[in-house]
């Protein structure tokens, strides 16, 4: 009798712990994603008008000024981030630590970036103060110019309209305030993460699957999704990903990738917006699902998170949602080498393996990180890759593909 009233009394003292572990957890989470918001809002403009442009890993770049000099610094566009500051900001521009954040990048990977306060901060006449940052642990390459993430803490206070025909960008208070169209809108409603501001958009994978994205522009893919959605379809065939997988804030991801190639997708909470077909990139050891930059680039769109809404006008003839590329993705560190390969791919059959080095392109060496920062921006516009590795002589010649085998 009396070890039953031990063991009783100790089930009751381990469920309390558990209980307060988890009320700890959820105020810690709350506390930090409150830091995450602090900024003050000294000055807005009905509405501004900014150009922008993208860096070579393709994210949309803004020039932003953090102190009352003429002088600008690039910082990516990001909807699915919060604000982050990367290695190259102005330590006298930091002021102190105001605590630690919780993360979870594109891979799956958790960490806890130290939280900053920056003074100041202007984008074209709106000036904001005292606005919390980020610290990014990792250190990207092809990022040497480029500062940080304006991300959803600060977008979320302003209606957004994007045009990416003329690479242009409208910032408001309403959205009643910015551009008006000819053409009708294919409205889609949104909901909002009210503690993390991320904007989630439904989709219907099939007529019985149905999941939700965050709108993601800072994502350069098309569409994520994660591998719980792609189970649920029998007929969804894998396209391996060998190799080293993408990098997200978190660092290297170690977790395996694949492309599924999928059709007939409906957007929106009443299947508004049919997507017949569309490239998806898993990674096996996330839940992040999301579309990107490589879908709303067909549109002009505007996001407005008072309203939770996202309006889409499609500005191209035919949506290319497949992926289209050479079968191979390329890395610097020293020295250029094969980050990954497609399984299947032209790349693949002739023998191209992950982490072979000592190659030219184009009868070009690139020896130096400028030079492969330099590479990858005009390799977008390239219909073909000639590799020649010097140790062997051997060449392979390489075209843009589509990964539909």
């Amino acid at each position: 009798m009396k070890m039953m009233k031990i063991k009783k009394k100790h089930i009751l003292i381990t469920m309390l712990l558990l209980v307060l572990l988890l009320i700890g957890g959820v105020y810690f989470l709350m506390n930090n994603y409150k830091k995450q918001d602090q900024l003050t809002i000294s000055n807005a403009p009905n509405n501004i008008s900014i150009p922008f442009r993208y860096s070579s890993g393709g994210h949309m770049l803004i020039d932003v000024k953090i102190d009352s000099s003429k002088k600008t610094y690039p910082f990516i566009l990001d909807t699915g981030a919060s604000n982050y500051l990367f290695y190259n900001f102005p330590e006298e521009k930091i002021e102190k630590s105001i605590g630690r954040g919780i993360s979870m990048d594109p891979n799956g990977k958790i960490f806890f970036p130290k939280i900053f306060n920056i003074p100041f901060l202007e984008i074209s006449g709106i000036k904001l103060e005292n606005i919390a940052f980020n610290k990014s642990p990792t250190q990207f390459s092809c990022t040497e110019t480029i500062y940080g993430i304006i991300g959803k803490n600060i977008m979320r206070h302003f209606a957004w309209q994007f045009d990416f025909q003329h690479n242009r960008i409208y910032i408001a208070k309403e959205s009643k305030l910015l551009p008006k169209h000819q053409e009708e809108g294919i409205q889609l409603k949104l909901r909002e993460n009210k503690f993390s501001h991320h904007l989630y958009i439904p989709i219907y994978l099939s007529d019985n699957t149905k999941t939700r994205l965050i709108l993601d522009t800072g994502m350069s893919d098309i569409l994520k999704l994660s591998t719980k959605e792609i189970a649920s379809l029998q007929f969804a065939k894998k396209i391996n990903i060998l190799g080293e997988g993408s990098r997200g804030l978190g660092g290297k991801s170690n977790s395996k990738q694949y492309l599924v190639n999928l059709e007939n997708l409906y957007l929106g909470k009443n299947k508004a917006f049919l997507i017949p077909t569309i490239t998806t990139k898993i990674s096996e050891k996330s839940s992040f699902k999301a579309l990107g930059l490589g879908f709303l680039k067909n549109f002009v769109v505007t996001i407005d998170w008072s309203t939770a809404s996202l309006t889409l006008y499609q500005k191209t003839k035919n949506l290319e949602l497949t992926e289209k590329n050479f079968g191979l993705s390329f890395g610097f560190e020293e020295e250029i080498y094969i980050k990954s390969v497609i399984e299947g791919s032209k790349a693949h059959i002739l023998g191209i393996t992950p982490n072979m080095k000592g190659f030219l392109i184009n009868d070009k060496p690139i020896k130096t990180v400028t030079q492969f920062c330099e590479f990858k921006s005009v390799k977008k516009q390239l219909d073909s890759l000639k590799l020649t590795f010097k140790d062997t002589n051997k060449e392979y010649i390489l075209s843009r593909e589509l990964y539909n085998y």
